[in-house]
């Protein structure tokens, strides 16, 4: 039973990674939102980017 531990921080850390690369997906997706709207102003301004579902980087 000494492994149980481990298996559990493995587990802990792959889903720590998955969240980590989904939250940098995410940023890299607002990040360029940002980009599309101040590229065309006055037309994309008005619509509002989602709110961080994450910790701010």
């Amino acid at each position: 039973m000494a492994l149980e531990p481990t298996k559990k921080l493995g587990v802990f850390l792959d889903t720590a990674l998955k969240f980590n690369k989904a939250l940098v997906a995410e940023s890299k997706d607002i990040q360029r939102r940002k980009e599309e709207v101040s590229k065309a102003p006055g037309e994309s301004s008005h619509l509002p980017l989602p709110p961080a579902t994450g910790p701010s980087l």
